[in-house]
């Protein structure tokens, strides 16, 4: 702790608001207060002469942020998309100054009529539309002996980090700079702010700074924050800082995206599905980004973990005059997990099929889906979590007490309920995009015999360090105090893409093993150093295409089953978690302690969603009063938390970080529906949302 402070009081500190440069001007951003409208001048004329105003028209470069060819402005020029898009930059002296000038700023606007539907009734708001087929659907569905439908829905959710967005740039007397930020994807900052300062990009550094738990909300909008910064510190000379407030923050950046998924699935006089159309909305703000892998995922994993041959699934990407919505842990799959699941048990419930048995059936009935080849894993998840938590028992019980709710007796006693629900984890991004991305690494065994690993990736804890290091040492024969790591920063290490979707562990692993290997076959024929890089080659069964719904998304993924187990409180209508089961295959596990520290926590951030985070917008903005009443769960109030881990049959690691959001929401959702006797179809399963249904008739 007395290190940390000290770093922190020298500038030093592992976070953006630690460091200080002597000189450095403070920096604030101007935004729109509208969703939608013409900005038509920006006067400057009251400004002090002390503080430096920058706008769309003072940028060198091209003024955009662009990932995989979908763009957004880095200040607007024209048109306000969204209320507190950045409009203007302001550095000055202190922070006090900026916030001063911030307020004698004139901005004029011309406010125009926005978007805000969703789903919409304006089919110009739609950016994207996609529909895939494999078999016949219609047919499917017409010869089925049932057919069951359901529309299911999830909410935005906010990233929560440690610390707000932030950077501090610093030019160089060459006329290069360098910037600190806290970044998934250093090389995605480099090329971006180079384009807007235009400058080579040789001539931008950039190191990343701690993200803390980002969960993806650290993936590109740094890129965004940190040209903001290195503009300005290329217009004024001066080192300049620019941090979000935490309202700021939340306010403004991005969000996880809000779904809407309907189900029409046919099933045979045995309970089993048959036929399947699957509609997914998603809302992706003012600018979509990300929006390739989004729907491939999404298309992917429209049924969960289930399948059918005739199946058709269609997918729009809805945009409205909201900040930009999309990306958070699993790029969408958390959604089409839980409308699958919750779906199934809908299914479940109208057959009067046992929850267990059902499923396993399921699951090893079609042969052609993502998940194909992990049948026996996925059952021997649900053994696993169905055994410890003694769901069949329980679940018998509940439904026992549901019958019997309104007797006098038990009216005003709290109900109880249990829930299954199984997911899967894709590592990487889906099918032929992870070719779009960068991953090298490089490994250099140096003339004192000692190794040096390179690269972008940010590690985002010491056990992926440390898993790093062992395997260059175990690699090259080395002691692991003759291992050291170069990471997070651009310049020497190559480009190794963005730090998401578990690719730290799934792919920069094995080319981290194949690079050591090449160098023990030319250590004794070649003089020292020898570098070699590597990057990875997507596999030839990695494909996936979403107008056939064939191919093989993922060729890593981690599965998971888990059980949670609810009471709900007759008066508030409170839903309290009293237990969780996850049971996990994900492959060889490094460090099961820390494994079980990620997998928990990320159970508490899929409960907080799950059960009360809510962002409302009133006229296109966020209303602050969601910012006062967002709140994490009370620790006093966490349920326990049982993991298990199956037996590995490989040697790889694969990521679990996102696994908890795409199974426990589901899981908990069918336990308060068992416990209510309503059928909850959303989330989160607030009380709200909970006193509503049993309200209704």
């Amino acid at each position: 702790m007395a290190k940390t402070i000290r770093q922190a009081l020298r500038g030093r500190g592992d976070f953006v608001s630690d460091i200080y440069i002597k000189g450095m001007l403070y920096a604030t951003t101007v935004r729109s207060p509208y969703p939608h409208a013409r900005l038509l001048s920006v006067d400057t004329s009251d400004i002090p002469a002390d503080v430096m105003v920058l706008t769309a028209a003072d940028i060198p470069g091209r003024n955009e942020m662009c990932i995989g060819g979908e763009c957004m402005p880095i200040l607007v020029a024209e048109v306000c998309r969204y209320a507190g898009e950045p409009v203007a930059l302001i550095a000055g002296p202190s922070q006090m100054d900026v916030v001063a000038a911030s307020r004698r700023l004139s901005v004029e606007y011309d406010e125009l009529s926005p978007s805000l539907q969703f789903p919409p009734a304006d089919e110009s708001q739609i950016a994207r539309s996609v529909t895939g087929h494999r078999g016949d659907a219609n047919a499917g569905l017409a010869g089925s002996d049932q057919v069951v439908q359901g529309t299911y829905r999830t909410g935005i959710q906010e990233h929560m980090y440690n610390e707000p967005q932030g950077a501090v740039a610093d030019l160089r007397p060459d006329g290069s700079v360098v910037v600190q930020c806290a970044t998934q994807w250093p090389y995605h900052v480099r090329r971006t702010v180079a384009d807007n300062l235009s400058i080579k990009p040789e001539a931008c550094i950039i190191a990343a700074t701690d993200t803390g738990v980002d969960l993806d909300g650290k993936l590109w909008y740094p890129s965004l924050v940190a040209t903001h910064a290195a503009l300005l510190a290329q217009k004024t000379g001066l080192p300049v800082k620019l941090v979000y407030s935490n309202l700021e923050d939340f306010q403004f950046t991005t969000k996880r995206a809000p779904f809407v998924v309907t189900h029409l699935t046919g099933i045979d006089e045995a309970g089993a599905v048959c036929s399947a159309k699957v509609e997914i909305s998603y809302n992706c703000g003012a600018y979509p980004l990300f929006t390739n892998e989004m729907v491939d995922r999404l298309a992917a994993t429209a049924l969960g973990l289930y399948d059918c041959d005739d199946l058709s699934v269609s997918i729009r990407v809805v945009r409205t005059n909201l900040p930009p919505l999309n990306v958070m842990s699993g790029f969408g799959t958390a959604a089409t997990h839980f409308a699958a699941e919750t779906h199934a048990a809908r299914i479940v419930e109208i057959t009067g099929a046992d929850p267990v048995q059902w499923r396993v059936k399921q699951l090893g009935s079609v042969q052609t889906g993502a998940f194909k080849a992990q049948t026996t894993a996925i059952t021997s998840a649900i053994a696993s979590a169905v055994d410890q938590s003694d769901f069949s028992r329980k679940a018998a019980a509940y439904e026992l007490q549901k019958k019997r709710r309104n007797d006098g007796p038990l009216q005003n006693m709290a109900t109880h309920g249990i829930g299954l629900a199984v997911a899967a984890e894709g590592n990487g991004f889906a099918g032929s995009n992870e070719s779009s991305y960068a991953s090298g690494i490089a490994v250099e065994l140096e003339t004192d015999g000692t190794a040096v690993l390179r690269t972008s990736t940010v590690p985002r804890s010491d056990t992926l360090r440390s898993y790093w290091m062992s395997l260059v040492s175990e690699g090259l024969g080395l002691e692991r105090s003759a291992v050291r790591l170069e990471a997070g920063r651009t310049g020497e290490a190559p480009d190794s893409g963005p730090s998401t979707l578990s690719r730290s562990i799934a792919i920069s692993g094995r080319l981290i093993v194949g690079a050591c290997a090449t160098i023990q076959r030319r250590r004794f024929r070649s003089p020292l150093p020898i570098e070699v890089r590597r990057s990875y080659r997507v596999p030839r069964n990695a494909s996936w295409d979403t107008t056939t719904l064939t191919g093989q998304p993922f060729p890593h993924y981690s599965l998971g089953a888990a059980v949670v187990e609810v009471s709900v409180d007759p008066v508030t209508f409170e839903s309290r978690v009293k237990d969780i089961w996850l049971s996990v295959d994900a492959g060889h596990v490094i460090d099961e302690d820390q494994a079980r520290r990620s997998l928990e926590m990320g159970v508490y951030q899929a409960l907080e969603w799950t059960t009360h985070e809510i962002v409302r917008f009133q006229r296109g903005a966020i209303d602050t009063r969601s910012y006062l009443s967002y709140r994490n769960t009370n620790s006093s109030s966490l349920p326990g938390v049982h993991i298990s881990f199956l037996p590995s049959t490989t040697r790889e690691p694969r990521g679990v970080g996102s696994l908890p959001y795409n199974c426990v929401p589901a899981a908990l959702a069918a336990a308060v529906s068992q416990a209510t006797g309503r059928y909850m179809d959303q989330i989160p399963t607030n009380p709200e949302l909970i006193h509503g249904y049993l309200e209704q008739k």
